[in-house]
């Protein structure tokens, strides 16, 4: 009898472990999520400010072509 409880108590053991074990495994992908989303945040913001530089730099530019074939159709 002392050997069939021992057995299950073995039995529940290990899987109270690989409980454990997956549950540190979550915590860890978890940790490497949140660090990949910070960083993807940290992009897209980048991303963000250099198309509204993007956006500016093209709209002077489309403006400068105005102006030049404007003064050239003037002359």
């Amino acid at each position: 009898m002392f050997t069939a409880m021992h057995e299950g108590f073995t039995e529940i053991n290990a899987k109270i472990n690989a409980l454990v074990d997956a549950q540190i495994r979550s915590e860890e992908n978890l940790t490497r999520l949140e660090a990949n989303v910070a960083r993807t945040e940290a992009n897209v913001a980048r991303t963000d400010e250099n198309l509204a530089r993007t956006d500016e730099n093209l709209n002077k530019l489309t403006s400068d072509v105005d102006r030049y074939l404007r003064d050239k159709n003037e002359t």
